[in-house]
């Protein structure tokens, strides 16, 4: 094990008698390697195609838009003013 991992004897005694850790069986850390690797291919495709498609965020807010037009707006300027619309 690298340095980081090396536990005291002690420390690694009491580990393997404490009864409440599992072991994982190998099949199912594949499967959760395999879904973790699946979920970051996802984001990087779907980093990809934002890259290459800015439209495409313009479309997703308007798909999540609900109808309604704000009902504050905050001003860019150094006091940055808070103004109800209403």
């Amino acid at each position: 094990l690298p340095p980081q991992y090396e536990f005291s004897p002690e420390t690694e005694h009491t580990f393997l008698q404490r009864s409440d850790y599992q072991v994982v069986p190998s099949e199912v850390a594949e499967s959760l390697i395999a879904n973790a690797e699946a979920q970051a291919r996802s984001i990087t495709l779907q980093t990809q195609a934002l890259e290459k498609s800015p439209a495409l965020i313009e479309y997703e807010k308007v798909k999540k838009w609900d109808g309604k037009l704000p009902n504050t707006f905050i001003s860019g300027g150094a006091a940055n003013t808070l103004f109800q619309l209403k």
